[in-house]
């Protein structure tokens, strides 16, 4: 089979065609959007560690149904950066995302229904906020659903907690045992919050990390909030 170019009028009304359907088909995004109702969550004093169980009430607003299990999905957007304060493995998608979860996921057009989420109560203390957004899993903003998380955390008594503060790397490494020759074990980063849980008396402290490993780290880098 031969291939041969077209020329002349031929390419040029062919390809002015191509242009005419092409125009036709260009495929339009849609468009969500949804209303925050109410938002449940303790208004009692948590402690940190808890875990904590909040919903939210949506309404779609908009002309399109939003479906689980399809991209069109929805989930609770961290809206200032890639790790919120809330974050709990178990039960949110990335480290900025939660899923929202009821036993019929399906909102469609004109509906309003009750979703459950699940946050991680931080070694924050006081009034903790942070703002979100609905977006779908395709990654898609849905209009309208913008919102916030407000939790009233207490100090536990008799612990110490420690914050990283300003390193060189934003970064610092946790060791086997009280040395700077030790194994690390651990990289935790500037900001975050652990408990201590000893004091090796040579500048060296002892922490508890998010994942239940225990490593020492300077203290010269710490912070007490």
């Amino acid at each position: 089979i031969k291939k041969q170019q077209l020329y002349g009028l031929w390419n040029t009304s062919l390809t002015s065609l191509l242009d005419k359907v092409r125009k036709q088909y260009s495929p339009v995004p849609k468009q969500y959007q949804a209303q925050v109702v109410a938002i449940e969550l303790p208004t009692t004093e948590v402690k940190p560690g808890e875990t904590v169980v909040g919903s939210i009430t949506l309404k779609n607003t908009g002309e399109t149904g939003l479906y689980p299990d399809t991209i069109s999905e929805i989930i609770g957007s961290f809206k200032s950066g890639p790790v919120s304060k809330f974050y709990l493995p178990e039960f949110w998608a990335s480290t900025s995302q939660f899923s929202l979860l009821a036993d019929d996921g399906v909102l469609l057009p004109g509906s309003e229904k009750k979703f459950d989420f699940r946050l991680n109560v931080p070694l924050y203390f006081g009034s903790q906020t942070e703002e979100f957004e609905l977006k779908t899993v395709g990654g898609q903003k849905v209009i309208g659903g913008d919102f916030a998380v407000t939790l009233n955390v207490g100090r536990p008594d008799g612990v110490t907690v420690v914050e990283v503060g300003s390193t060189e790397t934003g970064w610092l490494r946790v060791r086997a045992t009280a040395s700077s020759a030790a194994a690390e074990v651990a990289r935790i980063s500037t900001g975050e919050r652990y408990y201590q849980i000893g004091d090796a008396g040579n500048g060296w402290v002892q922490l508890r990390l998010t994942d239940g490993r225990e490593g020492w780290v300077s203290k010269r880098y710490l912070i007490y909030p």
